[in-house]
Protein backbone atom coordinates (compact mmCIF):
# COMPACT_ATOMS: atom_id res chain seq x y z
CA UNK A 1 0.00 0.00 0.00
CA UNK A 2 1.44 3.51 -0.94
CA UNK A 3 2.58 5.32 2.21
CA UNK A 4 0.31 8.81 0.93
CA UNK A 5 -2.89 6.14 0.90
CA UNK A 6 -2.38 4.86 4.29
CA UNK A 7 -1.45 8.58 5.76
CA UNK A 8 -4.88 9.41 4.83
CA UNK A 9 -7.13 6.44 5.84
CA UNK A 10 -4.10 6.47 8.95
CA UNK A 11 -5.30 9.98 9.83
CA UNK A 12 -6.73 11.47 13.20
CA UNK A 13 -9.52 13.12 10.90
CA UNK A 14 -10.38 9.49 9.99
CA UNK A 15 -10.10 8.09 13.97
CA UNK A 16 -12.09 10.48 15.42
CA UNK A 17 -14.88 10.44 12.99
CA UNK A 18 -15.18 6.58 13.48
CA UNK A 19 -14.88 6.82 17.29
CA UNK A 20 -17.48 9.55 16.88
CA UNK A 21 -19.80 7.58 14.64
CA UNK A 22 -19.36 4.29 17.18
CA UNK A 23 -20.17 6.06 19.95
CA UNK A 24 -23.62 8.19 18.85
CA UNK A 25 -24.70 6.38 15.77
CA UNK A 26 -24.74 2.40 16.65
CA UNK A 27 -27.18 2.01 13.30
CA UNK A 28 -24.16 3.47 11.08
CA UNK A 29 -21.23 1.46 12.60
CA UNK A 30 -20.62 -1.05 15.07
CA UNK A 31 -19.67 -0.43 18.82
CA UNK A 32 -16.36 -2.36 18.26
CA UNK A 33 -15.37 0.35 15.62
CA UNK A 34 -13.97 2.30 18.32
CA UNK A 35 -11.46 0.32 19.20
CA UNK A 36 -10.49 0.51 15.36
CA UNK A 37 -10.63 4.08 15.98
CA UNK A 38 -7.93 4.11 19.31
CA UNK A 39 -5.71 2.25 16.91
CA UNK A 40 -6.18 4.97 13.50
CA UNK A 41 -5.23 7.99 16.42
CA UNK A 42 -2.40 5.87 17.50
CA UNK A 43 -1.06 5.41 14.06
CA UNK A 44 -2.07 9.34 13.51
CA UNK A 45 0.59 10.06 15.68
CA UNK A 46 3.43 7.63 15.04
CA UNK A 47 3.35 9.21 11.83
CA UNK A 48 3.14 12.80 12.67
CA UNK A 49 6.29 11.50 15.04
CA UNK A 50 8.49 10.68 12.33
CA UNK A 51 7.36 13.38 9.92
CA UNK A 52 8.08 16.38 11.68
CA UNK A 53 9.28 19.53 9.24
CA UNK A 54 8.21 22.93 11.31
CA UNK A 55 9.62 25.13 14.32
CA UNK A 56 5.76 25.39 15.55
CA UNK A 57 3.47 22.93 15.34
CA UNK A 58 0.72 23.27 12.39
CA UNK A 59 -3.19 22.90 13.97
CA UNK A 60 -1.99 22.05 17.21
CA UNK A 61 -0.96 18.56 16.34
CA UNK A 62 2.55 18.57 18.77
CA UNK A 63 4.22 16.02 17.07
CA UNK A 64 4.59 17.34 13.71
CA UNK A 65 6.96 20.06 14.91
CA UNK A 66 10.57 19.10 15.24
CA UNK A 67 12.04 17.35 17.80
CA UNK A 68 13.31 19.54 20.87
CA UNK A 69 13.67 19.25 24.44
CA UNK A 70 10.35 20.69 25.14
CA UNK A 71 8.85 18.56 22.40
CA UNK A 72 6.93 14.97 23.02
CA UNK A 73 8.28 13.43 20.93
CA UNK A 74 10.37 11.40 23.52
CA UNK A 75 7.64 10.98 25.72
CA UNK A 76 5.64 9.69 23.24
CA UNK A 77 7.98 7.03 21.23
CA UNK A 78 8.54 5.29 25.01
CA UNK A 79 4.66 4.80 24.53
CA UNK A 80 4.64 3.38 20.96
CA UNK A 81 7.40 1.27 21.68
CA UNK A 82 5.40 -0.70 24.39
CA UNK A 83 2.00 -0.69 22.14
CA UNK A 84 4.03 -2.08 19.18
CA UNK A 85 6.06 -4.91 21.49
CA UNK A 86 2.50 -6.04 22.80
CA UNK A 87 0.62 -5.84 18.80
CA UNK A 88 -0.17 -9.10 17.32
CA UNK A 89 -2.06 -10.65 13.79
CA UNK A 90 -4.17 -13.49 14.00
CA UNK A 91 -4.58 -15.50 10.93
CA UNK A 92 -7.21 -17.33 9.19
CA UNK A 93 -6.10 -20.89 11.30
CA UNK A 94 -6.08 -18.88 14.59
CA UNK A 95 -2.54 -18.44 14.77
CA UNK A 96 -0.63 -15.32 15.99
CA UNK A 97 2.06 -13.32 14.47
CA UNK A 98 4.06 -10.09 14.28
CA UNK A 99 4.01 -9.09 10.84
CA UNK A 100 8.10 -7.30 9.53
CA UNK A 101 5.99 -3.73 9.67
CA UNK A 102 5.80 -3.73 13.23
CA UNK A 103 9.44 -4.95 13.80
CA UNK A 104 10.77 -2.11 11.57
CA UNK A 105 8.72 0.76 12.70
CA UNK A 106 10.59 -0.65 16.40
CA UNK A 107 13.44 0.11 14.22
CA UNK A 108 13.01 2.93 13.03
CA UNK A 109 11.98 4.91 16.95
CA UNK A 110 14.67 3.10 18.39
CA UNK A 111 16.91 4.64 15.52
CA UNK A 112 15.25 8.09 15.84
CA UNK A 113 15.98 8.00 19.48
CA UNK A 114 19.51 7.12 19.09
CA UNK A 115 19.66 9.96 16.48
CA UNK A 116 18.71 12.58 18.61
CA UNK A 117 20.82 11.66 21.64
CA UNK A 118 23.68 12.13 19.38
CA UNK A 119 22.61 15.28 17.38
CA UNK A 120 21.69 16.89 21.20
CA UNK A 121 25.40 15.64 22.23
CA UNK A 122 26.55 17.78 19.99
CA UNK A 123 25.33 21.21 20.53
CA UNK A 124 22.29 20.66 18.28
CA UNK A 125 18.70 21.90 19.65
CA UNK A 126 16.49 20.74 17.14
CA UNK A 127 15.79 17.10 14.88
CA UNK A 128 13.80 17.45 11.80
CA UNK A 129 12.58 13.90 11.19
CA UNK A 130 10.73 14.43 7.82
CA UNK A 131 14.29 15.30 6.41
CA UNK A 132 15.31 11.33 6.94
CA UNK A 133 14.17 10.08 3.91
CA UNK A 134 15.01 9.03 0.26
CA UNK A 135 12.27 10.73 -1.62
CA UNK A 136 14.80 13.35 -3.49
CA UNK A 137 17.13 10.17 -4.24
CA UNK A 138 13.93 8.17 -5.84
CA UNK A 139 12.95 11.13 -7.93
CA UNK A 140 16.51 11.81 -9.12
CA UNK A 141 16.48 8.28 -10.29
CA UNK A 142 13.11 7.93 -12.00
CA UNK A 143 14.04 11.12 -14.16
CA UNK A 144 17.22 9.19 -15.09
CA UNK A 145 15.42 6.41 -16.09
CA UNK A 146 12.75 8.03 -18.05
CA UNK A 147 15.33 10.01 -20.29
CA UNK A 148 14.64 7.66 -23.36
CA UNK A 149 11.45 6.27 -23.15
CA UNK A 150 12.26 3.47 -20.75
CA UNK A 151 15.89 3.58 -20.14
CA UNK A 152 15.92 0.92 -17.27
CA UNK A 153 19.23 -0.85 -17.55
CA UNK A 154 21.93 1.90 -17.24
CA UNK A 155 25.62 1.62 -17.68
CA UNK A 156 27.90 4.21 -16.01
CA UNK A 157 28.40 6.08 -20.14
CA UNK A 158 24.30 6.28 -20.55
CA UNK A 159 24.09 7.52 -16.14
CA UNK A 160 26.56 10.34 -17.09
CA UNK A 161 24.78 11.37 -20.55
CA UNK A 162 21.28 11.28 -18.61
CA UNK A 163 22.44 13.30 -15.91
CA UNK A 164 23.94 15.90 -17.75
CA UNK A 165 21.07 16.19 -20.13
CA UNK A 166 18.69 16.27 -17.05
CA UNK A 167 20.70 19.00 -15.91
CA UNK A 168 20.65 21.12 -18.95
CA UNK A 169 17.65 20.68 -19.87
CA UNK A 170 14.91 19.48 -17.19
CA UNK A 171 11.91 19.20 -19.07
CA UNK A 172 10.71 15.94 -17.12
CA UNK A 173 8.65 15.89 -14.52
CA UNK A 174 10.32 16.09 -11.00
CA UNK A 175 8.67 13.31 -9.69
CA UNK A 176 7.47 9.72 -11.55
CA UNK A 177 3.85 9.35 -11.37
CA UNK A 178 2.81 6.63 -9.23
CA UNK A 179 5.81 6.66 -7.38
CA UNK A 180 5.38 5.91 -3.51
CA UNK A 181 7.36 9.36 -2.65
CA UNK A 182 6.52 13.12 -2.71
CA UNK A 183 7.68 15.97 -4.28
CA UNK A 184 11.38 17.41 -2.76
CA UNK A 185 10.77 20.78 -3.29
CA UNK A 186 14.31 20.49 -6.21
CA UNK A 187 13.12 23.26 -8.47
CA UNK A 188 14.22 22.58 -11.96
CA UNK A 189 17.22 24.03 -14.10
CA UNK A 190 14.82 25.73 -16.73
CA UNK A 191 11.00 26.22 -15.66
CA UNK A 192 10.56 28.54 -19.21
CA UNK A 193 8.88 25.77 -20.90
CA UNK A 194 6.60 24.98 -17.41
CA UNK A 195 5.90 28.15 -17.10
CA UNK A 196 4.20 28.80 -20.70
CA UNK A 197 2.59 25.82 -20.18
CA UNK A 198 0.78 26.89 -17.50
CA UNK A 199 -0.18 30.43 -17.87
CA UNK A 200 -3.71 30.42 -17.69
CA UNK A 201 -4.05 33.90 -19.44
CA UNK A 202 -7.08 32.63 -21.90
CA UNK A 203 -10.47 34.45 -21.22
CA UNK A 204 -13.40 32.61 -19.97
CA UNK A 205 -16.82 33.64 -21.60
CA UNK A 206 -19.91 32.90 -19.69
CA UNK A 207 -21.87 30.94 -22.23
CA UNK A 208 -24.40 29.64 -19.64
CA UNK A 209 -28.38 30.98 -19.41
CA UNK A 210 -29.79 32.20 -16.27
CA UNK A 211 -32.69 30.08 -15.76
CA UNK A 212 -33.88 30.98 -12.44
CA UNK A 213 -34.32 27.13 -11.34
CA UNK A 214 -31.55 26.43 -9.17
CA UNK A 215 -32.76 26.27 -5.32
CA UNK A 216 -31.90 28.93 -2.80
CA UNK A 217 -32.89 27.39 0.68
CA UNK A 218 -32.40 23.75 1.64
CA UNK A 219 -33.16 21.67 4.37
CA UNK A 220 -30.14 19.02 5.29
CA UNK A 221 -30.28 16.03 7.22
CA UNK A 222 -28.81 16.03 10.36
CA UNK A 223 -25.57 14.48 9.55
CA UNK A 224 -25.31 16.46 6.80
CA UNK A 225 -25.81 19.86 8.99
CA UNK A 226 -22.92 18.29 11.23
CA UNK A 227 -20.56 17.59 8.40
CA UNK A 228 -21.38 21.49 6.91
CA UNK A 229 -20.81 22.83 10.58
CA UNK A 230 -17.28 21.24 10.35
CA UNK A 231 -16.18 22.55 6.85
CA UNK A 232 -17.54 25.86 7.26
CA UNK A 233 -15.05 25.83 10.66
CA UNK A 234 -12.25 25.16 8.42
CA UNK A 235 -13.80 27.73 5.38
CA UNK A 236 -14.32 30.43 7.95
CA UNK A 237 -10.62 30.90 8.64
CA UNK A 238 -9.46 31.80 5.58
CA UNK A 239 -13.21 33.77 5.15
CA UNK A 240 -13.15 35.60 7.52
CA UNK A 241 -9.45 36.25 8.23
CA UNK A 242 -10.07 38.28 4.33
CA UNK A 243 -12.80 40.17 5.30
CA UNK A 244 -10.57 41.35 8.38
CA UNK A 245 -14.06 42.82 10.42
CA UNK A 246 -14.39 42.57 13.94
CA UNK A 247 -18.20 42.94 13.80
CA UNK A 248 -18.47 40.84 10.05
CA UNK A 249 -16.41 37.95 12.77
CA UNK A 250 -18.69 38.49 15.62
CA UNK A 251 -21.83 37.77 13.33
CA UNK A 252 -20.41 35.03 12.13
CA UNK A 253 -19.32 32.73 14.48
CA UNK A 254 -20.81 31.95 17.34
CA UNK A 255 -19.22 32.33 21.05
CA UNK A 256 -21.26 29.18 22.85
CA UNK A 257 -20.91 25.24 21.45
CA UNK A 258 -24.22 24.40 19.19
CA UNK A 259 -26.31 21.19 18.65
CA UNK A 260 -24.27 21.42 14.99
CA UNK A 261 -20.68 21.54 16.55
CA UNK A 262 -20.50 17.87 17.93
CA UNK A 263 -18.97 16.59 15.31
CA UNK A 264 -16.72 19.44 15.19
CA UNK A 265 -15.63 19.02 19.08
CA UNK A 266 -15.20 15.03 18.38
CA UNK A 267 -12.76 16.31 15.42
CA UNK A 268 -10.59 19.12 16.94
CA UNK A 269 -7.62 18.60 18.29
CA UNK A 270 -8.13 21.62 20.92
CA UNK A 271 -10.52 23.99 22.17
CA UNK A 272 -8.59 26.50 19.78
CA UNK A 273 -7.60 25.15 16.96
CA UNK A 274 -11.36 25.29 14.80
CA UNK A 275 -13.49 27.95 14.55
CA UNK A 276 -17.34 27.51 15.69
CA UNK A 277 -19.85 28.92 13.05
CA UNK A 278 -23.38 30.23 13.95
CA UNK A 279 -26.36 28.83 11.90
CA UNK A 280 -26.38 31.95 9.44
CA UNK A 281 -23.03 30.69 8.63
CA UNK A 282 -23.95 26.53 8.15
CA UNK A 283 -27.19 27.51 5.95
CA UNK A 284 -24.93 29.87 3.84
CA UNK A 285 -23.30 26.84 3.10
CA UNK A 286 -26.12 24.48 2.90
CA UNK A 287 -27.57 26.56 0.04
CA UNK A 288 -23.98 27.06 -1.54
CA UNK A 289 -23.53 23.08 -2.11
CA UNK A 290 -27.24 23.01 -3.40
CA UNK A 291 -26.87 25.56 -5.63
CA UNK A 292 -23.43 24.05 -7.01
CA UNK A 293 -24.30 20.66 -7.01
CA UNK A 294 -27.72 21.61 -9.53
CA UNK A 295 -25.65 23.75 -11.49
CA UNK A 296 -22.62 21.37 -12.19
CA UNK A 297 -25.25 18.79 -12.80
CA UNK A 298 -27.32 20.94 -15.78
CA UNK A 299 -23.77 22.77 -17.01
CA UNK A 300 -20.91 21.06 -16.27
CA UNK A 301 -19.55 21.07 -19.63
CA UNK A 302 -20.36 24.21 -20.70
CA UNK A 303 -17.46 27.05 -20.67
CA UNK A 304 -17.36 29.78 -18.06
CA UNK A 305 -19.02 27.56 -15.51
CA UNK A 306 -16.94 29.64 -12.70
CA UNK A 307 -18.18 32.49 -13.26
CA UNK A 308 -21.25 31.35 -13.67
CA UNK A 309 -21.31 29.92 -10.28
CA UNK A 310 -20.10 32.80 -8.51
CA UNK A 311 -23.13 35.04 -10.04
CA UNK A 312 -25.63 31.89 -9.04
CA UNK A 313 -23.95 31.99 -5.10
CA UNK A 314 -24.26 35.74 -5.19
CA UNK A 315 -27.96 35.41 -5.49
CA UNK A 316 -28.20 33.38 -2.74
CA UNK A 317 -30.93 35.39 -0.34
CA UNK A 318 -30.15 34.51 2.94
CA UNK A 319 -30.47 37.48 5.26
CA UNK A 320 -27.07 38.31 7.11
CA UNK A 321 -26.04 41.50 9.26
CA UNK A 322 -22.79 41.97 7.96
CA UNK A 323 -21.39 45.42 7.54
CA UNK A 324 -21.77 47.49 4.63
CA UNK A 325 -18.01 47.00 4.13
CA UNK A 326 -18.25 43.44 3.46
CA UNK A 327 -21.61 43.16 1.72
CA UNK A 328 -19.65 41.03 -0.97
CA UNK A 329 -18.57 38.02 1.18
CA UNK A 330 -20.66 35.98 -0.77
CA UNK A 331 -17.91 36.16 -3.26
CA UNK A 332 -15.19 35.12 -0.52
CA UNK A 333 -16.73 32.09 -0.18
CA UNK A 334 -17.36 31.42 -3.81
CA UNK A 335 -13.58 31.87 -4.49
CA UNK A 336 -12.99 29.58 -1.53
Amino acid sequence: MSVKLAAQVLSHRVGAIMGWIARNAPDKMPPEAEGTSKFILFADKLFDSVNGSTVSAPNQKQLRAFVSETSPHAEFWMEAKVILKNIFFKKADNRFFVPPTVRNWLVTIEGFEALWKKVKACGMQHLVPRNFNQDPLENFFGNVRMHGVQNTNQTPASFRHSFKTLVINNYSSAQSPGVNCELDNCDPVLDSLQRLLSSDNIERRVDIEDTGEYPRRTVPTPLAALQHAYIVSTMAKKVLKRMDCKVCKKDLLSEVVLADHELLEARTYCRDSLLQPNTTFIKLFGASVAVIHQVLVANGTKPGIEKFLILQLNKLNIVTRLCVKNTNYLTYLSEF
